[in-house]
């Protein structure tokens, strides 16, 4: 067996089975489902985020989802932090550490460590939270442009996080992200190897999937949970705030759009999602296993004789 300890990673849009197969590769190999979505990792939205049901914890342990409060931001970071410590307890605990999400930017800084950018003082990106709002995410992101033109070209002038982010490193540091990205010093941990499953159905299949989705949540109580939220009085600029599904049945129940519209823009709004996501995998992370059928269990069979040959096979 090899001396580097394996670590699985199943990355791939939304709503694209990847939950289902961490469970059915747990069925056969003893495993701990780590979460790698960025909004799932929120307690007070598991309808909204879709988190797995008790009845699927109940079949293998789960870490990191619901572990923060919404008040909280999650960085990459700081995501990264708490998946290390859920790995190592996995591997402690003689089980194989399944990394599932499709948050593509915590997977990769799992593979490639992340920038050791210091604490920019709140003061800071305060001030330019401020400042976007009021001119605008084009006018911030043209001006951004003339001191990082690089986050500026790479960057939505709907990115309202990342371009206040992007801004403030400079403000605090005088550096721009690029410059302390190409010093990726903060790494998961030694001896580690990752085996990559990406999960690409047909859009049609996938996008038919993300509609259920959405008409399941609305079933399963998530206008409460929006509701719920609401009152919670947290931060509109917080992540978790400005979830896919959340911000659609706020407005509704505050009366700024109905039920229909709500559902239509969740749906669309996670198509979209969906296709950026792929776009991304497709780009910049490395796969072991390409599944382009949409995933059921009569694939997990082959898929687990090759995770166990990577995980026996000495490099």
């Amino acid at each position: 067996m090899s001396p580097l300890k394996p670590v699985i990673i199943i990355g791939g849009p939304t709503a694209s089975g990847k939950t289902k197969l961490a469970l059915d590769i747990s069925k056969r190999i003893p495993s701990s489902i780590i979460n790698a979505d960025s909004i799932q990792v929120y307690r007070e939205l598991e309808i909204i985020s879709s988190r797995p049901t008790l009845k699927q914890v109940s079949l293998a342990p789960h870490r990191l989802f619901g572990a923060l409060s919404a008040h909280e931001r999650c960085s990459a970071g700081r995501w990264l932090d708490m998946a290390r410590i859920a790995i190592t307890e996995a591997w402690a605990n003689d089980h194989l550490p399944i990394m599932t999400g499709g948050t593509g930017l915590y997977l990769k800084v799992l593979i490639e460590g992340i920038a050791q950018i210091p604490d920019i003082p709140p003061r800071i990106v305060k001030k330019y939270e401020e400042h976007l709002k009021r001119i605008g995410g084009k006018n911030f992101k043209e001006e951004l442009a003339k001191s990082d033109p690089h986050s500026a070209i790479r960057l939505l002038a709907s990115d309202s996080q990342r371009l206040v982010r992007a801004a403030s490193v400079l403000a605090a540091t005088g550096r721009t992200m690029d410059s302390w990205q190409s010093e990726k010093s903060r790494e998961l941990i030694a001896n580690t190897r990752f085996y990559t499953i990406l999960l690409f159905p047909p859009r049609q299949d996938l996008y038919l999937s993300i509609n259920n989705r959405v008409d399941r949540m609305i079933a399963q109580g998530a206008l409460d949970e929006a509701r719920n939220f609401a009152e919670l009085g947290v931060d509109r600029r917080l992540p978790a705030a400005k979830a896919i599904g959340l911000v659609e049945f706020i407005q509704y129940i505050e009366n700024k759009i109905d039920l229909a519209s709500a559902t239509q823009l969740t749906k669309q709004k996670t198509r979209n999602l969906a296709k950026r996501q792929m776009t991304w995998f497709k780009n910049s992370i490395d796969k072991n296993i390409l599944v382009s059928d949409y995933y059921s269990e009569p694939l997990v069979n082959s898929i687990v004789q090759r995770i166990q040959k990577f995980v026996l096979t000495d490099l």
